[in-house]
This record gives C-alpha cells, structure tokens and sequence, in this order.
C-alpha cells in the first residue's frame, strides 16, 4: 500500500539488486538496477513511468524513496489554478472597492463645492 499517491518505497539488496521489502508486496523479487547510492534527487524509469527517487545506503541495504513525476506535476497544476483564481478574483474586488470609495469622495467634493457656491454668479456663499 502507498505511503502517498504515487509514491513508494523500496528496500534493495546492495550486491544482489534484489527488492527485499517495498510498499508495494507484489515488487518484492524484483530487480531495481538504475538506482545508485546516491543522496541527490535522481530521474528513474520504474514500471514504464517517469520517477524522481532518492536513495540511501544502509549496511547492505539500499533504501530508495520514488515518486511518479506526473503526479507531483499534475497536483501542481491544480494548485496553481487554485490560487491564480483566488488572485484574480480578489484584485477584482480591490478594484470595485476602490472605485466605489473614489466615486464616494468624488461626490463628497461636489456636493461640498455646489453648498458653498452660488449656481448663478459661482461665487462663494
């Protein structure tokens, strides 16, 4: 069973590249080739899907941490629509509450002008 969508965890035999224990129960005997000992974040083919995964040698053991790039992609994009949306709708807000509050002070000087003038002569009261 996944820890999380798209993501697994393997327990690889270091001599043998043999999978010894995984999320997955139905992997286990399977050969895991194309991962190297390494910290940093590697690009891997795993089960014909795109993987980053990242291992760490333990004794005679490597353990490898993969998650499917579509995925994350995917999880990304909805994310970003989400807050693109958010973003949009409320600098729309902004601008009405700002014309409303210009429209408002506007009138106020109108009203102020037309109290202390004359409509006639345009002379003050």
């Amino acid at each position: 069973m996944p820890v999380y969508k798209g993501m697994e965890i393997y327990v690889v035999n270091s001599k043998t590249k043999k999978i010894e224990g995984a999320t997955n129960r139905t992997k286990i005997g399977n050969t895991l080739t194309n991962v190297n000992a390494s910290s940093k974040m590697q690009r891997i083919v795993l089960d014909h899907k795109k993987c980053k995964c990242i291992s760490r040698k333990h004794g005679n053991y490597l353990v490898v941490v993969t998650m499917e790039e579509s995925v994350n992609s995917s999880s990304n994009i909805v994310a970003i629509l989400i807050v693109g949306i958010y973003l949009t709708s409320a600098s729309c807000l902004l601008v009405l509450m700002l014309s409303r509050v210009l429209k408002e002070k506007y009138e106020k000087e109108k009203y102020m002008y037309t109290s202390n003038t004359d409509g006639l002569t345009k002379c003050f009261n």
